[in-house]
């Protein structure tokens, strides 16, 4: 068994594992009626508490600059007091080390945590200072264990109260799912499944947080999100794993203020680029985390629409300026109605989507992947070495079609003089695209994708294979093939349009940005075609692959 699994098997001691989850009333009675939760309760395990909660510190808040929470609980008669360190968080999900004593009422006593595990000295961080009240918060809890698995158990504790601080205070509805034992992936694997039969939302704010935000003690820039880039010699699953949670995490935070505003117009903005970069980290991963394909796949629900959209509104705005210039000699404009009737329909399906959880269940999938995949060296590959890899088997693939695109042109190079001669006719009856040209440009629009992945490791670990100077090529030619791949999508719909419209006006402007496109295209592709030639010819592309021929020499510019 490797190593991370023996972690995994048995929790770190001290270490609090939980879920912040949010449901409506209707969803939340749903929940309690479920059988995936009915039938895993444990016989004798459900209770209700009432809980009363205090959090203290200092005047000038040093435990909280020491990244720590300060609770005194009582629950009945019972008094406890527990120390709660910084949290890791990711959609909801927290992991923090947690210790708890016993307290003598609501008095703190910080001397009580010597010998209780607490991995650092409380009373001389304090220095003497005194703890004082900030905020308490009421809750009536009903407490369950679920067997979720064999090895797992799962407690789910319903939340109703409030966080009071002086005249302020904020509601509290929430489902917490904390992990008691077994393992993690089996707590996001339940989490998941519910997902997909209830909606749901998740909280990244816990209670302490929450109550610090009504006392304006809470540094905004301190809860905006950033972007975390893994060190290079960090493990490469770990770090893979560590970008798909923070920006799934970004997903699930915004997806809480897009379901109560009124912006489906800009959901392929706020969304799209989060997903973009989980679908990068699975495409570096595909020959080395098993369920990498699976999880594309998955994605694709999502991202097709986040997508579509954001090619409709490319458009619509490129369609906009070419009518200044040229439009107004179809008529009036009525492609812009007809596309912006698309967006809202568009935008309308991602609302949907959002309303109904899709996004939280897709997340939620994709994280228990994660867990209960296996990684191949997961515990020892490097994210550079993982990268180089990565690369490498890139440009295999590339090597590979480039392989195949070359018997293709055989017979033209076999020619000879009359070969030539044939091409420079062709050139001149075909606007200087002859047919081994046509069948190069080809091959990049199949490979376009493959060199924008290849670019994008380029920017962030030296390739062997590459050159100083054939990295700017590369930069160069993946910018080029984005652009054409963003045109080939607004070409494809312009068709699209031709084929349904009825009015001669409508078909007429969707033609003539038809025109404008393919235009725009044949004259990007001729200068792709040189850019990639240039760039072959000093890539060391790989030739590791047995049934592989020698690689073409390319034919210069």
């Amino acid at each position: 068994m490797l190593a991370s699994e023996e972690r995994e098997k048995s929790m770190e001691k001290n270490v609090e594992t939980e879920l912040k989850l949010l449901f409506g009333k209707k969803e939340l009675k749903a929940l309690l009626e479920l059988p995936l939760v009915t039938k895993k309760t444990i016989k004798g395990s459900h209770q209700s508490l009432k809980l009363v909660n205090a959090y203290y510190d200092t005047r000038d808040l040093i435990l909280r600059q020491a990244g720590i929470a300060y609770r005194i609980r009582q629950t009945g008669k019972a008094f406890e007091q527990t120390v709660k360190m910084s949290k890791r968080a990711a959609g909801g999900l927290t992991s923090r080390g947690e210790y708890t004593v016993s307290a003598k009422g609501w008095h703190p006593a910080p001397d009580k945590f010597n010998g209780s595990g607490l991995p650092l000295d409380l009373e001389g961080l304090l220095g003497g200072a005194m703890l004082e009240k900030l905020f308490s918060v009421r809750v009536r809890r009903e407490v369950r264990l679920l067997q979720v698995t064999k090895e797992t158990v799962v407690e789910m504790a319903i939340d109703e109260g409030h966080v009071l601080a002086g005249k302020k205070k904020d509601t509290i509805n929430e489902v917490e799912l904390e992990l008691k034992e077994g393992r993690l992936g089996d707590l996001l694997e339940f989490t998941a499944q519910i997902a997909q039969r209830i909606p749901f939302f998740t909280e990244s704010r816990s209670k302490y947080v929450r109550g610090l935000n009504l006392l304006g003690k809470m540094d905004p820039a301190a809860q905006a999100w950033t972007s975390f880039e893994p060190e290079g010699k960090s493990s490469y699953a770990g770090a893979v794993k560590g970008q798909i949670y923070q920006y799934g995490t970004r997903i699930l935070e915004e997806q809480n203020a897009f379901r109560e505003s009124h912006i489906e117009e800009e959901a392929d903005r706020i969304f799209l680029p989060s997903f973009r970069t989980i679908l990068r980290n699975l495409f570096w991963v595909r020959t080395l985390f098993d369920r990498a394909h699976g999880l594309v796949m998955n994605l694709r629900t999502v991202t097709e629409p986040l997508e579509k959209l954001h090619t409709l509104k490319e458009f619509r705005a490129t369609w906009r300026k070419l009518y200044k210039s040229a439009g107004p000699l179809a008529g009036s404009d009525k492609l812009t109605d007809l596309v912006e009737k698309d967006i809202a329909r568009t935008a309308d399906k991602i609302r949907g989507q959002v309303r109904d959880g899709v996004y939280t269940a897709v997340l939620f999938s994709v994280y228990a992947a994660l867990e209960q995949g296996s990684w191949n060296a997961g515990d020892y590959l490097q994210l550079d070495q993982m990268l180089q890899l990565s690369a490498e088997r890139t440009l295999e693939e590339i090597h590979h079609r480039l392989v195949e695109q070359s018997r293709k042109e055989a017979p033209a190079a076999a020619a000879g003089k009359k070969g030539k001669e044939r091409r420079s006719k062709a050139r001149r009856q075909d606007g200087g695209a002859c047919e081994e040209e046509k069948l190069l440009a080809r091959f990049l629009e199949q490979a376009a994708p493959l060199m924008g992945h290849l670019g994008d490791i380029a920017g962030r670990v030296k390739i062997e294979a590459l050159t100083k100077d054939g990295r700017k090529k590369l930069a160069r030619l993946a910018e080029s093939l984005e652009g054409s791949m963003a045109r080939a999508r607004l070409l494809q719909y312009a068709a699209a349009q031709l084929g349904q419209v009825r009015d001669a006006v409508t078909a007429c402007e969707a033609g003539l940005l038809c025109g404008w496109l393919l235009a725009a295209s044949q004259a990007e592709r001729r200068k792709q075609v040189k850019y990639f030639r240039k760039w072959a010819a000093e890539v060391r592309l790989p030739e590791k692959a047995d049934n592989m021929p020698p690689r073409p020499v390319p034919e210069k510019a």
